[in-house]
């Protein structure tokens, strides 16, 4: 104690009129030695202040003590809290009792089947802490604050003794069997989905604990695992749990990636509970340095595709024809929009064209009231007999290699047939991709062998489909290439 007091007085000298304390290197280390003769080195913070105020004619306001110990926490010398009120009156005079006697003795591998799915019933306390059961919450109000556990909400109104606490290092490593009765597969008839991703260079096993304990507020009926978590955006008991907000938070550890995707019936509702995840996760990751991350966009065409937000947003600021782009796995064009339209940001873009039928091109005739097919003669002899249409073979010839000047004859021919036969296989389609999803869509195809080779080809399919940006073709996520081969194909080159 006397040597906490001869630090205070001696090591530093505040200066009137500012805030500036001047460190005695020589001071502190006596301090540190003097530490030694305490067995339990944690104080109460009156004690410390009555001592010195006892023995030095210096005036020892507790404002100015209370700044010096901050300041003090902030070197490493001590651990103190000025919040909560709990841990506001007890100072800790070393800090490696705590990560020795406290947390090394709360992590001890033959005291781990105290834990059942992370939660300690804290009766069972004195077997971790046997000597320091008088201060025994105090320390797990310290546990609390340093982000390793946190108390369960069902109990907080019983004792001390008879409450329980959940570590998240101890949860189980897989997903409770009971998620799908909060998180269906399909998203919830006249509810909307939007999803993030948040992609880490590295993400440390302590980062994401912290961050687990930092949302217990809002966790859905302890639904809770080593790597993820459900969250609901309401925690007041008096809003309707109908109207709630649902977020599942996953972390891929060997992906260094954080998915998140949130569910509800207002978007910005959705996009409130969206920002309060990408703050934490700020606040998180700023404790650890090096850690750097951004925020992504699966591709729609490969799902290990991840695109950057920013990069989304620059190239909708483009022209249709100019913009570039892509999915990073198979080079297919991608319409940043829709992205947009699936992270909940779409509203936030200054201008939305409507894409309308932006991939459309096929003869149509004049006579749309005929149900009959329609042909006409669009060149022929070096002659251009219908300007607009032959302008888009002459474009498409191009993109393809053909050389437009050795073409005698171009004729557009409407089959009406093949046009209501395509429609009709288009709803059907439509309806078996609503019906099952999981039957399109494979990307199983990159695990079987040659699986490079197949990238390949599938990219040089995609760089060539991208060719056809520049005349308002295949910009977005439902390329439809396959309608050169029908509708296209109906204006025959002679």
């Amino acid at each position: 104690m006397s040597a906490f007091f001869f630090f205070l007085t001696n090591s530093w000298k505040f200066k009137k009129g500012t805030n500036t304390l001047k460190k005695s290197p020589h001071s502190i280390e006596k301090l540190r030695q003097n530490y030694q003769e305490k067995d339990i080195p944690i104080i109460p913070i009156q004690e410390l202040i009555e001592h010195c105020k006892n023995n030095s004619t210096f005036e020892f306001e507790d404002d100015f003590v209370k700044r010096g110990l901050k300041l003090l926490h902030l070197w490493g010398t001590c651990v103190y809290f000025d919040e909560p009120m709990e841990l506001s009156n007890y100072v800790v005079l070393k800090p490696e009792f705590l990560t020795k006697e406290i947390m090394g003795k709360l992590f001890k591998p033959d005291l781990c089947h105290n834990f059942k799915d992370g939660i300690l019933n804290h009766s069972k306390l004195e077997f971790f802490w046997p000597d320091y059961m008088e201060k025994v919450e105090m320390l797990m109000t310290l546990m609390e604050k340093f982000e390793i556990c946190f108390k369960l909400k069902e109990n907080e109104k019983k004792l001390f003794k008879d409450q329980r606490s959940l570590i998240v290092n101890y949860l189980p490593e897989d997903k409770p069997n009971d998620l799908s009765t909060y998180w269906s597969t399909t998203i919830p008839r006249g509810e909307i989905e939007i999803e993030r991703i948040f992609s880490f260079n590295q993400v440390p096993s302590e980062m994401v604990s912290r961050l687990l304990v930092r949302f217990h507020d809002r966790i859905v009926d302890n639904v809770i695992w080593r790597r993820g978590v459900l969250l609901k955006h309401f925690y007041n008991k008096n809003e309707n749990e109908n109207e709630n907000i649902l977020c599942l938070l996953e972390v891929k550890m060997s992906e260094n990636l954080f998915e998140i995707r949130i569910r509800g019936k207002e978007r910005n509702k959705c996009l409130e509970m969206m920002k309060y995840i990408y703050e934490e996760v700020k606040i998180v990751s700023g404790n650890y340095g090096g850690v750097k991350w951004k925020e992504c966009v699966r591709s729609p065409h490969f799902s290990k595709g991840l695109i950057n937000l920013n990069d989304i947003h620059q190239d909708c600021k483009l022209e249709l024809t100019n913009r570039k782009l892509i999915c990073p796995i198979t080079h297919f064009p991608i319409y940043g929009e829709d992205l947009l339209f699936k992270t909940g940001l779409l509203d936030t873009l200054d201008n939305q064209n409507n894409i309308g039928d932006y991939w459309k091109y096929s003869y149509e005739s004049q006579n749309q009231k005929s149900k009959k097919s329609e042909t006409e003669t669009i060149f022929e002899n070096s002659q251009k007999l219908n300007e607009k249409e032959y302008g888009k073979v002459e474009c498409l010839l191009k993109l393809f290699g053909f050389d437009p000047s050795k073409i005698d004859k171009v004729v557009g021919i409407e089959k009406k047939s093949w046009k209501r036969s395509f429609d009709d296989w288009n709803e059907k389609l439509f309806g078996q991709h609503k019906d099952t999803p999981n039957l399109f869509k494979k990307e199983d195809w990159i695990e079987k062998s040659e699986s490079e080779l197949r990238k390949s080809f599938i990219q040089y399919l995609g760089d060539y489909i991208s060719k056809f940006r520049q005349i308002g073709w295949n910009h977005g996520n439902n390329v439809h290439f396959y309608l050169f081969l029908s509708n296209l194909l109906e204006t025959l080159l002679l």
